[in-house]
């Protein structure tokens, strides 16, 4: 127990360690020093000022001091920190200025207030230091890499995404609320076209647009089966032949492709147009339209 003769009460107690325990309540405003007896050395050295702003100076014991692990403890109380010599008990450096760091670094030091925007963080040196808070800002000036299944959402309710699943990137306006995708200006553009060869009379196709040829460059092949890169309906492929000069036949329910019957390109500005609407690889392939220009 730490008593006040001025005070006539308790206003503190010591741990076990001998560490000061203060707590500042049953203060009143005094310009007195409170002078508090150490149970270390059992002198006079410790004293309490309380001010008129309510805050108390502690000042430890300056007979003792260094010869214990003692520390001064506050209780339900904040604290301003002054820094103070191991030798005189004086302040050797002073918080000046609102926002100022007191950290320890072979003794106690000051480090100022940093600028806005500046955050507190740990130097090389392992001590505290002030750097430009780091994050993303605008323009980026380096990649910005998203990992797989990590979705970027928008609007105030998560109302739409865009994400890479590990194999597609899925663009979804409809997460929350019924929006749709609108290209406001510019032009829609599918991936460059795709040269593939029938093989055994199927396909798979990784891109919308593709250039057909025969197997083994015969003069005419049939293609019954579109296999679909994903089990996603909607997958639309446009076709030709690669060259006039080899003929491949769309065949009409020859597999999964649901034609208005046969098809031949026999030129390379013949085209058709399928649409696998149901979803899922083996899934029909429907005709949309055709264009013969032979």
């Amino acid at each position: 127990m730490i008593w006040s003769e001025k005070l006539g009460k308790e206003i503190g107690t010591y741990n076990s360690l001998g560490g000061l325990r203060i707590n500042p309540k049953p203060f009143i405003h005094s310009t007195q020093n409170t002078v508090v007896t150490c149970r270390i050395c059992k002198g006079v050295g410790c004293n309490a000022i309380t001010h008129e702003s309510g805050l108390v100076t502690l000042n430890p014991c300056v007979l003792c001091k260094g010869k214990k692990e003692g520390r001064i403890e506050l209780s339900n109380c904040g604290m301003i920190a002054g820094a103070f010599s191991s030798t005189s008990g004086k302040a050797d450096i002073t918080l000046t200025t609102n926002g100022d760091v007191l950290y320890y670094n072979s003794g106690r030091q000051r480090l100022a207030i940093g600028s806005e925007g500046k955050v507190l963080t740990v130097s090389d040196a392992d001590l505290p230091a002030w750097e430009t808070a780091s994050g993303l800002t605008s323009p980026l000036t380096a990649n910005l890499v998203i990992n797989d299944n990590i979705n970027l959402l928008f609007g105030t309710g998560s109302d739409a995404s865009i994400d890479y699943n590990g194999t597609n990137m899925i663009i979804d306006p409809r997460v929350s609320g019924s929006g749709s995708l609108l290209l406001n200006a510019g032009s829609f553009y599918l991936a460059q076209a795709e040269a593939i060869t029938i093989s055994s009379g199927a396909i798979s196709p990784t891109r919308n647009i593709i250039h057909l040829d025969t197997e083994g460059s015969g003069a005419t092949d049939d293609l019954n089966t579109v296999n679909a890169p994903v089990a996603i309906q909607g997958h639309i492929i446009i076709m030709n032949s690669t060259t006039g000069s080899r003929d491949p036949t769309i065949k009409d329910g020859g597999g999964n492709l649901l034609t208005a019957g046969d098809f031949t390109m026999t030129s390379n500005q013949d085209e058709i147009i399928l649409i696998n609407s149901q979803g899922g690889s083996g899934e029909d392939y429907f005709e949309l339209s055709r264009s013969d220009n032979a």
